[in-house]
């Protein structure tokens, strides 16, 4: 029953809706997915003596920059207490954390400032409107800015966006059209979805610092797979899912490729590489890892034209990036903090 307006190319359309007030009507009935009844993949707990050891590789480690080389800088002291960037369509979107709208908008390219329109939102937006006493959700392209479809509420929903559909209660609604195609059970306790080439992914909560990855084949309207480990994130490219504790399992079949033992968290993807950031009290260091072994091979500690470049000094280098999670093609974007103001960083695969 999936609609055939799914299968076409998404307009990246941003949406808020609600069950009971989608035009199919209330007494409409639609197919029930269920989560629990698929088999489950078990991911490997990690284990370290020291918590912040790192297993780098003798030799074979490039500096980060030989590989993901910074193409191009803007300062943007505008933003304030800035979220991730959010790259889409060629488009660099930087929004504050608060107001969860954008402040600026730049091209990929070029870098060029793209001015922000209003009620211009990144595509895994939540949107809700409240005029003279009124709530409303609203669907809105993202590209354009354009209005699909606005509708009146008595509250505001709890809502899980992706670029295509979006989980509202325990219905999945097309951005595009704002119909329900189908329901999930159980809904309780999903905090993230994330939709690619016809499956849909979610993550729910099943214990203290535990979660689960379901993976949803949408044309058969059926979940195929469940990962459950100690994860918070998890990011797509063509094959894998690439889960933030170190593990990177096969998209279609749920199947565990590799897992690294190393305390490093995935914080984006970009080309051939993961991204991944040790987190520790006074040296942050980002890595590079292969997305095909998940072994390292590049790192990113006292680079001394960074430091020049952004800290003014290089005998000390304290870089604090905050990366987009997922690029495009080979490129992605970071934010970091210099001297002289916030910066928005491009890099490139070579």
């Amino acid at each position: 029953m999936l609609i055939n307006n799914y299968r076409q190319k998404s307009i990246g359309a941003c949406i808020i809706a609600i069950m009971a007030l989608n035009n199919d009507g209330l007494c409409q009935s639609y197919p029930v997915i269920d989560i629990d009844n698929v088999e489950t993949t078990i991911l490997p707990e990690l284990h370290f003596e020291d918590e912040y050891y790192v297993s780098i590789p003798d030799s074979g480690v490039s500096h980060f920059d030989d590989i993901l080389p910074i193409v191009a800088r803007e300062i943007v002291d505008s933003i304030h207490n800035s979220g991730k960037p959010i790259i889409y369509k060629g488009r660099v979107f930087l929004y504050s954390d608060k107001k969860k709208s954008h402040e600026s908008i730049y091209d990929l390219e070029s870098l060029n400032n793209i001015t922000s329109v209003n009620n211009v939102y990144y595509p895994e937006c939540i949107v809700t409107d409240y005029y003279n006493g009124k709530h409303y959700i609203v669907s809105i392209d993202a590209a354009t800015g354009n209005t699909l479809w606005k509708k009146q509420v008595e509250r505001r929903p709890y809502i899980r966006s992706a670029n295509h559909v979006s989980m509202v209660g325990d219905s999945i609604i097309d951005n595009k059209s704002g119909k329900t195609l189908y329901k999930i059970s159980p809904g309780n306790g999903i905090v993230e979805i994330k939709d690619d080439n016809g499956y849909l992914y979610l993550t729910r909560r099943v214990a203290k610092g535990i979660k689960e990855l379901i993976a949803i084949d949408m044309q058969k309207e059926e979940a195929i797979w469940k990962a459950r480990g100690d994860f918070s994130n998890f990011y797509i490219d063509e094959t894998r899912i690439y889960m933030n504790n170190l593990c990177a399992i096969d998209k279609k079949i749920g199947k565990l490729l590799w897992n690294n033992i190393n305390s490093l968290s995935f914080v984006g993807i970009v080309g051939n590489y993961i991204i991944a950031y040790q987190y520790g009290e006074d040296d942050p260091q980002i890595f590079l890892l292969s997305k095909d072994t998940g072994t390292i091979v590049g790192s990113y500690w006292f680079d001394k034209e960074l430091c020049k470049s952004c800290f003014g000094y290089d005998d000390y280098c304290n870089p604090d990036f905050v990366f987009a999670e997922q690029g495009e093609g080979n490129k992605t974007a970071a934010i970091i903090g210099c001297n002289d103001g916030v910066y928005l960083y491009i890099f490139e695969a070579k």
